[in-house]
């Protein structure tokens, strides 16, 4: 159960309103399913044509719940009480993302890694 209470902060005087005898209200907590997120390895890194360059990777992602069944990663967050933000948003904040870029290097090519973060102004 959830609890709340209030404090008297200023006492009736004899002509005033009394205070209420009740001071503490209960409820009962909102139910919250219980599931994991399983995260599948990365694959190997897809070019489009040639040997080397950018690509594209992917994995799976699968929501799991109490009882071992798939529940479609959309409807796990809502379930969790996430309105408010968008699908790809929480889908980078949580790790839930299926694809991504990847680099295979070409030989004796320049290299360089992914851009940092921008910093501060």
């Amino acid at each position: 159960n959830m609890t709340r209470e209030r404090f008297i902060s200023v006492n009736p005087s004899e002509s005033g309103r009394s205070c209420p005898s009740t001071l503490q209200q209960q409820r009962p907590c909102p139910a919250v399913p219980c599931y994991t997120w399983e995260r599948g390895p990365w694959g190997h890194c897809k070019l489009d044509g040639g040997d080397c360059g950018h690509g594209m990777v992917e994995r799976t992602v699968l929501c799991v719940g109490a009882a071992g069944e798939r529940v479609p990663p959309a409807l796990c967050l809502q379930l969790f009480h996430v309105g408010g933000h968008t699908w790809p948003f929480l889908a980078h904040a949580l790790d839930l993302n299926t694809k991504d870029r990847c680099y295979v290097s070409c030989e004796g090519g320049c290299e360089l890694t992914e851009w940092a973060a921008w910093s501060h102004c």
